[in-house]
């Protein structure tokens, strides 16, 4: 999940937007302050609206 990299990133003040592909992730990446993308990893067209999202000059 990535947890260890999330909260350091949160803890350092960055804006982290966490790939969920649970509703268990989902509610972790929640709790945790980040924000959350659904999605999987082999859903490519859920990846570029999530990076275009979060970077809408790519």
């Amino acid at each position: 999940m990535g947890s260890a990299v999330v909260c350091e990133l949160l803890e350092a003040g960055h804006q982290v937007v966490g790939l969920a592909r649970s509703d268990r992730a989902d509610a972790w990446l929640t709790a945790a302050g980040a924000e959350v993308h659904q999605g999987t990893l082999d859903d490519l067209d859920s990846l570029r609206s999530g990076i275009v999202a979060v970077d809408p000059g790519l």
